[in-house]
């Protein structure tokens, strides 16, 4: 049988990233193949997409750094941890890598299983804290020229390379990360969320970079309409955002917070107690999909490119018809001049997710069957970050002491 390895950032968490790796793992399922996860943290633990669970054994911390990190001796062992999860690979071997850390450990992997490697890039931006895109641009230059390297939208390739080379139209290389539909009809409790004027929500990882930016936005708007009761709901972990919310709606008399926390699947109810949605990326086609007037949020510019499926049809960056506003500015046009009722929505009709998950498998396979890997070396040479390193090996010191 065929094997497809994933490597990838986590397992437990709800996102964009581990949506698209339940979705894309049970339709390899479907089609005949055997799917085995990596992903970069010690085992142990729920996963809050319970069909993820399956693959928590394959929790391998190293690989959340990158391969210069390690000697070659630890570089070895956690490869031969990888053989030993995956087993024989005589029938022929995807390894399909979603980060900075994991798309580098991918080659390496590969050649050690004798497998493909291609790098699907699941980020939305290529530069800042823990990303090392920069660092090993002739990597991905590599992989581009071999037709291994995909970005989920468009634009992917040429941020990526922003400064580097120039990426031409027809090779910038992407498919949808499409995630597996969140939305089922299951019951939902709404007095969660309390009665206002007007109901503003926000769904997907509050970590973010905009997330702070929304917040503000909701505030000042709030704030310049103290005739109108807000409720702000939050679909999503506010555990580590807390202080952000607390900063941006003290003192507000008129605006309540609903933090609702994680939620798969997401109770289709849910959507009709919306009366504007922010969110980004995949989690915007989502509230769009559902009939919510949703403010698209660039990852990019951290502002809002207007209304998805009217304005733009872009869900991650702005394209030639996105409306770019802060997101007060932004609150105020959907609210007040209601865009919405008079543009033709854009968006294509919405499709189940094999459809694309079939167009990248098949745009793999078809590249060139010869394997070639970039050189370890290369891959290893630059100098460790030994508190990043520090840092990795405390946690695993922590999770042992729990476990004694």
């Amino acid at each position: 049988m065929k094997k497809y390895l994933f490597l990838t950032s986590d397992l437990y968490h709800i996102g964009g990233m581990e949506l698209y790796l339940y979705g894309k793992s049970v339709f390899l399922e479907k089609s005949g193949w055997q799917t085995f996860v990596v992903y970069s943290r010690t085992s142990g633990g729920k996963c809050e997409i319970p069909g993820l669970q399956r693959y928590a054994a394959g929790g391998i911390a190293e690989t959340g750094l990158p391969p210069y990190c390690w000697n070659y001796k630890q570089i070895d062992a956690v490869t031969n941890r990888i053989a030993d999860l995956v087993g024989d690979t005589s029938d022929g071997l995807i390894v399909e890598s979603h980060t900075s850390a994991t798309s580098l450990w991918g080659d390496i992997v590969a050649k050690r299983l004798g497998g493909k490697h291609f790098c699907f890039l699941c980020n939305e931006t290529f530069k800042g804290a823990g990303k090392d895109y920069g660092k090993y641009l002739d990597f991905y230059d590599f992989k581009h020229k071999r037709k291994e390297l995909l970005g989920i939208n468009k634009e992917s390739l040429r941020l990526l390379f922003d400064g580097y080379k120039t990426v031409p139209e027809n090779e910038c290389y992407s498919f949808f990360g499409v995630p597996a539909d969140p939305v089922e009809d299951v019951p939902f409790d709404d007095s969660r969320i309390p009665a206002a004027d007007l109901t503003i929500c926000y769904l997907g990882r509050t970590a973010k970079d905009y997330f702070p930016d929304v917040c503000k936005g909701v505030s000042e708007y709030a704030a310049g309409n103290a005739d109108k009761k807000i409720c702000f709901v939050i679909v999503g972990d506010v555990s580590g955002r807390k202080d952000v919310i607390e900063s941006a709606f003290n003192g507000l008399e008129n605006l309540t917070v609903a933090p609702l926390g994680n939620m798969f699947p997401i109770p289709k109810k849910l959507f009709s107690r919306i009366d504007v949605a922010v969110a980004g990326s995949g989690s915007a086609l989502v509230a769009a999909y559902e009939g919510v007037p949703t403010l698209v949020a660039d990852a990019t510019t951290r502002k809002s490119n207007g209304l998805l499926g009217y304005d733009t049809a872009d869900y991650l960056y702005a394209d030639k018809g996105a409306v770019v506003t802060d997101f007060r500015a932004a609150l105020a046009r959907t609210v007040d001049e209601k865009p919405h009722e008079r543009l033709p929505f854009i968006l294509p009709p919405k499709t189940g997710p094999d459809k694309y998950y079939k167009e990248q498998l098949d745009f793999v396979e078809s590249n060139s069957s010869d394997t070639e890997y970039y050189p370890l070396e290369k891959l290893s040479k630059n100098k460790c970050d030994f508190r990043r390193v520090l840092k990795l090996k405390l946690i695993k010191i922590k999770k042992a002491l729990f476990r004694i």
